[in-house]
């Protein structure tokens, strides 16, 4: 589809919109040019239902959590920019 500059003044009036010569006819380029991508986009064949992948099917396992002793905390205390004993203070989450 090729828009007319007579289509892109009606536009600009419904939106309200000054435009001069030089943006009318930019405005028309690119709008002719969107409207065609759409047109080939919508000629690619799509199947409705994807054949291997349905998120009702899927199952969804929780991983196993793995404790890892870390032997160094009184650095790990030291680097932290708030501390009260041997704890990090860090700001509360819930009001």
């Amino acid at each position: 589809m090729t828009f007319t500059l007579q289509d892109i003044e009606r536009l600009a009036k419904l939106a309200r919109l000054e435009l001069t010569p030089e943006e009318r006819e930019k405005y028309r380029e690119q709008l002719t040019s969107i409207v065609d991508y759409i047109d080939r986009i919508q000629t690619v064949r799509v199947p409705k239902e994807s054949p291997d992948f349905h998120i009702e099917n899927a199952v969804l396992e929780p991983r196993p959590d793995h404790v890892v002793e870390y032997s160094d905390t009184e650095s790990l205390v030291r680097s932290a920019s708030k501390t009260q004993d041997s704890f990090i203070r860090v700001q509360s989450v819930h009001e």
